[in-house]
């Protein structure tokens, strides 16, 4: 059996282990919020009427959304058509990081960087999550052209290529928008001299002018990210910036979170392990540009996420590919200059425990894996599915950010259903005429509304976050919500009959069901 045949081989194996693993998430892990709002753009009933939410309600450019429109418009808009997009994208993604660790290293470096995002937990959790798999693949993708590039002729192809890819990523997520510079400035350095780095750099430019046609819908789109006051100056809410420490801690607990290894604990562990590991080849003089460029763009794109206040781990999954080629370099580099070193008996017992390490990765991770997918990302999957909703039973949704994830798991027009916004904030539902944004008087004014809806209806069910029925910190935010205070209002005019919780991994909820009728 020839290398290249026992490296397809592995790699088949890689990829089936990477499919087998994601597959719980896939069956159990359910929708919410973006997920949710990707199907009401979806069904809007015009393409115009799409384009207009999508403009309303997301907060990125519209390539992944426009892919969804077709193809849940051929495969139907069940919650397994909503995550098979990112789910393929996010399979395909391990090849691509064979590819990239292969040019970057060697086989091994291919194959080991190939099975580390396979089994990655930040990898998993994304794997059927939204945009961001898709944004994954095209930066990987572009690293591996962007790297052939500077060693290899330009052929007209590959330009193309790396343009085309270019202004794919652009469309994809505005993390493009320092990733494409980071590799311009590599492209610059080109070992084949200035003119042939300035031309892969020039197709990278060029990939990203299209962009310039978005700019427009770029500006006018609301980024609930932003820190800024509240629009009523009578709201009660406070949004203090992150600090440095919290800057920091962010940083430093991203690293842990991309490291192929769960639990925390022990992916500290293999950070101090990697540590040593490469200082060793540092002082040995050992060094791989190419992969220490992998590893440095990575690190650039949190400082760049964490500086900015972005406190968000799935803004750097897009690079985790990058991270898994360079990971992948120290343990083969490290291997080859030191464990070949060792006589014949030390060197099978590095061996040995080498791919004991392997397998304990493995079997870790995949414990994560079906850990994770206990609990659905929503407790509204689990309140739907758990009886028929009632039509006799006016729903309110707080906050309504919730109400996209239940209109979902609803799919009965029969239902009623309204919405209250927790916070003045920019994340507004905006189907139908449900969403309300919270200002001075907005309580009592949502009370009246409510009073006068439920007289048509024999209960209330208010369904409440469960972060939204008590005041909580979280993220360095503090919500001084005003869901308990229009909790408080309901409870003293109607009867309470059943409450509930229905827990979910991202996003737990409580259902108060109350009497309207005297």
């Amino acid at each position: 059996m020839t290398a290249d045949t026992r490296a397809r081989l592995l790699l088949a194996a890689i990829v089936a282990a990477s499919v087998a693993i994601r597959i719980p998430g896939l069956l159990h892990d359910g929708l919410w919020r973006d997920e949710a709002y990707v199907y009401v753009d979806v069904i809007a009933p015009t393409f115009r009427e799409f384009f207009h939410r999508l403009i309303e309600t997301e907060y990125h450019p519209p390539l992944y959304f426009l892919l969804s429109y077709v193809w849940l418009h051929l495969a139907g808009t069940s919650e397994l058509a909503l995550k098979a997009l990112p789910f393929l994208c996010s399979i395909l993604t391990v090849p691509v990081v064979y590819r990239l660790g292969t040019t970057a290293g060697s086989r091994a470096v291919g194959l080991l960087a190939a099975a580390m995002y396979g089994v990655s937990p930040l990898a998993i959790l994304e794997a059927g999550d939204y945009l961001y798999p898709l944004m994954t693949l095209l930066c990987t993708l572009l690293a591996g052209l962007v790297m052939a590039g500077r060693r290899e002729a330009l052929r007209p192809g590959r330009l193309v290529a790396v343009g085309v890819v270019t202004a794919l990523a652009m469309y994809t997520h505005y993390a493009a928008l320092f990733y494409v510079p980071m590799l311009v400035a590599w492209a610059l350095t080109s070992p084949r001299g200035v003119r042939h780095g300035a031309t892969l750099a020039a197709a990278l430019l060029l990939g990203a002018l299209p962009f310039l046609l978005w700019l427009p819908a770029f500006f006018s789109q609301s980024n609930p990210y932003l820190l800024k006051p509240a629009a009523n100056p009578g709201t009660p809410l406070l949004i203090p910036p992150p600090n440095a420490t919290a800057k920091l801690g962010f940083f430093a607990w991203t690293i842990v979170q991309s490291m192929p290894l769960w639990p925390e604990k022990l992916a500290i562990v293999l950070i101090a392990l990697l540590l040593v590991a490469l200082v060793m080849l540092l002082a040995s003089r050992m060094f791989s540009a190419d992969a220490m460029a992998m590893g440095s763009m990575y690190v650039l794109g949190l400082a760049v996420i964490s500086a900015g206040g972005r406190l968000n781990v799935r803004y750097i999954a897009p690079f985790q590919g990058l991270l898994c080629v360079f990971l992948a370099w120290v343990v083969v580099a490290w291997f080859e200059r030191f464990a070949h070193g060792l006589r014949p008996r030390p060197r099978r017992w590095a061996a040995a425990a080498t791919a004991t390490l392997g397998l304990f990765v493995l079997a870790e991770d995949t414990i994560f894996a079906a850990h994770t997918a206990r609990l659905p990302k929503s407790g509204i999957r689990t309140f739907v599915a758990s009886q028929p909703l009632d039509p006799a039973s006016l729903y309110v949704i707080v906050p309504d950010y919730m109400t996209a994830t239940f209109v979902f798991y609803a799919r009965d027009p029969g239902v009623a259903y309204t919405a209250f916004a927790q916070v003045d904030h920019p994340e507004i539902f905006r189907y139908g005429e449900d969403a309300s944004h919270y200002g001075p008087g907005a309580v009592r004014a949502a009370v009246v509304r409510l009073n006068g809806m439920a007289r048509r209806y024999r209960y209330l069910d208010f369904i409440v976050e469960d972060s939204a029925d008590k005041q909580k910190t979280l993220g360095g935010i503090l919500y001084r919500t005003p869901a308990r205070r229009l909790l408080d209002s309901i409870e003293s005019r109607y009867t309470l009959v059943a409450r509930a919780h229905y827990p979910g991994r991202l996003e737990s909820v409580t259902v108060y069901r109350f009497r309207t009728e005297k």
